[in-house]
């Protein structure tokens, strides 16, 4: 049954799994009339989460500009109860990333829905995120205005885990864009609890992370081994960042350091990890715009965007430059160009001479230097690899991952053999009319083979199809068999499920544990699973990661029938450790609780 565009408040029906958005138009080139991409169509996100304690995971859909946040409830066997979040109600600006985590130490999940895109102006309340907490049966309150700062941020990412080891988990949120001002760096925020509240402590722990650039994805995760949540963060025209953990009193760059900043500048969409390589050490993926765009860029001939820049008297403006033979040449036709910068019209009546024009023949050097010089020299989606020396290596994925950018990304072993792999879904309709879409791609089933090579899989064959604007991916258990589905929503289109089918002579089984209150899904819990075959595979339990995603609290492990798990090793986020020997191999859902 279709669920409707606009239902009204606390009206339920159920249905099978058919969830529509339809954004609404805006037009933001007003304000900023040579923007290289759109920011008002980023969702929507996806949620997963158990919110009303019957043992399966409840979806939450983010709303995109002018429609509500969506709640279905699991009632099993693929039947859903939707519903709109009352207490999230429509608003013009779209939903932001939705994580769920236990925020008053009660021992359900809340929900904290966040905020993006640029429909509002920069700094408007409508910006703000909305904390709901959770009556333990899936119905929800605001909480009380004061629990987190004020903080009206248009929302790229928003992760949480207990980087304090308090017992509650904190927050970041990253600041995606200044609606208006792209590319100013908005403001990110790092939030621990306080009391009673939720602090903003970035000043204190983490000043590197304020303004460093605009946010499109993080992930909470021990990079180093130490028993301390590290940050991960991509940037939009800016790196792939880690922050690494100083027992919860300290975040230091170590981005050049471990070798992350070595990847380069990029247009950077999203992040998982997984241990790819079988070393024992987590590897991590990100997506970024891929090859198969009008936009080349490399470090001897980057991808080049001039911000403010000024030519007789004119407003500031965006101004995008590419190489050809190593010289700079505008990227933007000259009728874009020059309905902006009118003395243009003198100079180039025609687009033959502009078209020979070089960028310092357009611009001069000093009306260039005034204006501020922003770069990307990696397009490629890829994979930072562990190495025996303590750093991360970048290599691209194969040449078909390059057809499209990648927003939705998932790791784990989908097929059973024991081996990580990689789940993305992409394509963009945010480029400007001149450039065209970015909508190459259908989504890819990536095989690891265990040494952190992948191997595109035909959709004959693995049955992903993901036309369109694809945006959130993440995974749960829908049919309780043990194995990983997949849910993707799209911009503008139905969301769309995966179920993933059990593998003639493989086996899978999902582990779900159980914390203590203020952490009962035990975020940032790291299991490591020993084969019969001496293998090993290594996951940590999130709250949120991908792009505007949040995968449920299972973590799903396969393996050939013929190399039985022998055990389960589990650090706990307290660090304390606990072990499970396997006589038999487990069943479809192993439960833990914390020592």
């Amino acid at each position: 049954m279709r669920l409707p565009s606009h239902p009204a408040p606390l009206r339920r029906e159920k249905l099978q799994f058919d969830v529509t958005n339809h954004e609404q138009p805006f037009d933001e080139y007003e304000l900023q009339p040579l923007l290289p991409f759109r920011f008002n169509r980023p969702g929507p996100a996806v949620a997963l989460a158990d919110l009303d304690g019957d043992g399966q995971d409840d979806l939450v859909v983010g709303g995109v500009a002018g429609e509500s946040t969506q709640l279905l409830s699991n009632l099993g066997d693929g039947q859903f109860l939707s519903s709109v979040v009352s207490v999230a109600e429509s608003n013009p600006v779209a939903d932001g990333p939705i994580v769920a985590f236990d925020a008053d130490g009660d021992g359900d999940l809340d929900l904290l829905i966040t905020k993006s895109g640029v429909v509002a102006p920069a700094g408007a309340a409508a910006y703000q995120p909305r904390l709901l907490l959770n009556n333990g049966r899936g119905n929800f309150t605001p909480a009380a205005d004061k629990i987190i700062p004020a903080l009206p941020i248009s929302i790229g990412a928003a992760v949480a885990a207990d980087f304090e080891h308090s017992g509650r988990p904190g927050i970041f949120l990253g600041g995606r864009v200044v609606p208006g001002h792209f590319p100013q760096p908005p403001r990110s925020a790092l939030l621990a609890w306080r009391g009673d509240h939720y602090a903003d402590v970035t000043a204190d722990l983490a000043p590197g992370l304020a303004q460093r650039g605009m946010v499109t994805a993080a992930l909470w995760t021990d990079v180093d081994g130490d028993g301390w949540a590290d940050l991960l963060v991509t940037y939009d025209w800016g790196q792939v960042a880690c922050y690494h953990n100083d027992q919860g009193k300290h975040f230091e760059d170590v981005s050049a350091k471990l070798g992350f900043a070595a990847a380069g500048n990029g247009w950077w969409r999203s992040i998982a990890a997984a241990d790819f390589n079988g070393d024992g050490v987590l590897d991590y993926a990100v997506g970024n715009v891929g090859l198969n765009t009008r936009y080349h860029a490399s470090p001897s001939e980057p991808a080049v965007l001039y911000a403010g820049v000024v030519l007789d008297g004119s407003a500031p403006q965006l101004v995008e430059a590419q190489t050809e033979a190593g010289i700079y040449y505008p990227l933007r036709s000259q009728d874009a160009l020059t309905k902006v910068f009118p003395t243009l019209a003198r100079r180039y009546p025609t687009a033959e001479p502009y078209a020979r024009a070089k960028l310092e023949d357009v611009f001069s050097p000093e009306v260039l230097a005034r204006a501020t010089k922003l770069t990307a020299t990696q397009l490629s989606s890829g994979v930072f690899l562990s190495q025996p020396d303590g750093t991360w290596r970048f290599t691209a994925l194969p040449r078909l991952a390059q057809i499209a950018p990648i927003h939705g990304m998932v790791a784990g072993d989908f097929d059973g053999d024991g081996r990580a792999d990689l789940m993305v879904v992409g394509n963009s309709f945010a480029p400007t009319t001149e450039t065209g879409r970015f909508d190459g791609g259908l989504g890819w089933f990536l095989r690891g083979d265990g040494r952190g090579g992948f191997s595109p899989t035909q959709p004959n064959e693995s049955g992903i199809i993901v036309p369109g604007d694809a945006r959130a991916l993440a995974v749960t258990d829908l049919d309780q068999d043990g194995w990983p589905d997949l849910i993707v929503t799209r911009n503008n289109d139905r969301a769309l499920v995966f179920q993933n089918h059990a593998v003639a002579g493989r086996r899978s089984f999902a582990v779900l544990l159980r914390g203590a209150a203020g952490n009962p899904t035990a975020i940032g819990a790291r299991l490591t699973l020993t084969l019969a075959d001496g293998s090993t595979q290594t996951s940590e339990i999130s709250a949120g990661s991908g792009y505007f995603s949040q995968s449920g609290a299972r973590l799903f492990f396969g393996y050939p029938e013929k190399s039985p798990p022998t055990r389960l090793r589990i650090r706990w986020p307290d660090g304390r450790e606990s072990e499970q020997v396997f006589t038999s191999p487990p069943g479809k859902l192993l439960r833990i609780s914390a020592p």
